[in-house]
Parts: structure tokens; sequence; C-alpha cells
């Protein structure tokens, strides 16, 4: 299969079950558009990974459902250890000398400051990875991950078509999780 073909049909199968596979994304993380849109862009990427090994007839939907359901189970497994994390943090009642709520994490034994996670955008790493971006994925950045808006409000904002804005921010957060598998693991 050529490039152009192999594109043709993505955007093909894109177009046909985009909506439902979405929705479906969406009931199953309880409503949350930015999770439900992180899943939904794994499982597109994954199909278009694969294009050239599959072999795609009428059952490409029920492929779809069920990298679907492998993506969404991953997702609550990362979110699920995440939460746990935070709740254990939330539920310390120990103060730090300088006025700040602090526990010991118990995965890893770590004194941690803060409890809010968007505290993790503004720690030294993060601010050197947004430096090392390009001006344009730096908008992205900071539009999608630091104000937390949806793909299509980021396009809108950054002035760039929905599907650019998309693969730039796929390509980002790749990054992301590099650099937090990087630094955490």
């Amino acid at each position: 299969m050529s490039d152009n073909e192999k594109n043709d049909r993505f955007d093909e199968i894109l177009d046909t079950y985009k909506q439902e596979i979405f929705n479906y994304c969406f009931r199953k993380l309880s409503q949350n558009t930015f999770l439900a849109e992180e899943v939904f862009d794994d499982i597109f990427i994954h199909l278009y990974s694969k294009m050239d090994h599959l072999i795609l007839g009428k059952n490409i939907r029920a492929y779809l459902y069920r990298t679907a359901d492998l993506k969404i189970k991953e997702k609550l497994r990362t979110e699920r250890r995440y939460y746990k994390h935070h709740v254990s943090l939330e539920e310390s009642e120990e103060i730090a000398p300088e006025g700040q709520q602090s526990t010991t994490d118990s995965y890893s034994q770590v004194d941690v400051t803060s409890t809010n996670p968007d505290d993790f955008l503004e720690s030294p790493d993060m601010k050197e990875f947004k430096r090392s971006l390009s001006f344009q994925d730096q908008q992205l950045y900071e539009l999608r991950i630091e104000k937390h808006l949806s793909i299509k409000e980021t396009a809108e904002r950054s002035n760039l078509p929905y599907s650019t804005t998309r693969l730039h921010l796929m390509s980002i957060e790749e990054r992301v999780k590099e650099k937090i598998h990087e630094l955490f693991y």
C-alpha cells in the first residue's frame, strides 16, 4: 500500500468512525472530554502505525472498539495510579515548615510538598522541556496542556487547521510522555 493510499484509507476510516469511537471513549471515561480526546488520539495513532500490517475489511469497526477498550483500560490504570497517589497526599495532615501540605508518598518514599498536579508543569524540568519546543509548539503546549483547552479550541486560538494542530499535539504528547518516563522511571 502506497503512502497516498494509506493516508486516503486512514482518512476514510477516521471520517467514518471518529464520532462513534469518540462517543464510546467519552462514555467509558465518565464523560471526561480531555481523557476521551487523549484516548481517541492514541487509538488512531495506533491504527495508523498498524495500517501496513492490517487487512482492513468489514471488521475494522470491531478492531477500533477492541483498540479503544485496551487504550481506555491503559488510561484508567495510569489515571488510577495518579489519583491514588494524589488522594494519599490530600488525606495527609502533616504540615511542612514552609506552611505547605506535605506527606510521604507510600510508593516512592519521597517527601512531596504539593498536591496540585499542575505544579509539575512549573517544575524546572518541564520548563526546560517547554523551552526546547519550537515557538509554534510552545503555543500549542500552553493552550492544550497548561490551559486544558480542547483540540478544536487550541486549533482556533492558534489559527491552524484542526488536523495540523492534532498532529503537532500528538507529537508533543509523545515527547511529554518520554520526558515523564525519563524523569520518573
